[in-house]
């Protein structure tokens, strides 16, 4: 768990990669992508969130069933890497929820036949 906490701080340290498109993408943010997508668990939730657009964190942690803890950790360094969104929804009717959905950046990684040799 003490490894979780020091690469989230980390992760806050560090600037978000903000480019919209490939094109956009510096050496260095091509490193923090490429870097993201090397663990298999971040590369099934991309894609799964390719193919269901706006999924909640409670419907992700079903579908992976992972700890919530593990789940979050992973959110974190998709969206730090500019391949996901999230937005906190709040209705008066319904609890609060967070949900995720791929960004523009996200779609367009998964497109590059082998992502992994894109660099």
């Amino acid at each position: 768990m003490a490894d979780f906490i020091e690469l989230e701080a980390r992760l806050e340290k560090e600037p978000k990669v903000t480019a919209k498109n490939v094109k956009e993408l510096s050496f260095y943010d091509r490193l923090k992508v490429h870097t993201v997508l090397t663990h298999d668990t971040r590369l099934n939730v991309l894609k799964y969130l390719s193919k269901n657009n706006y999924v909640s964190f409670s419907n992700l942690r079903k579908k992976f069933n992972f700890n919530p803890n593990t789940l979050s950790y992973h959110l974190k360094v998709l969206e730090y890497a500019g391949l996901i969104h999230s937005e906190y929804l709040k209705n008066p009717d319904t609890r609060e929820y967070s949900r995720y959905s791929i960004t523009e950046l996200g779609k367009e990684i998964l497109k590059i036949e082998d992502y992994t040799k894109w660099l």
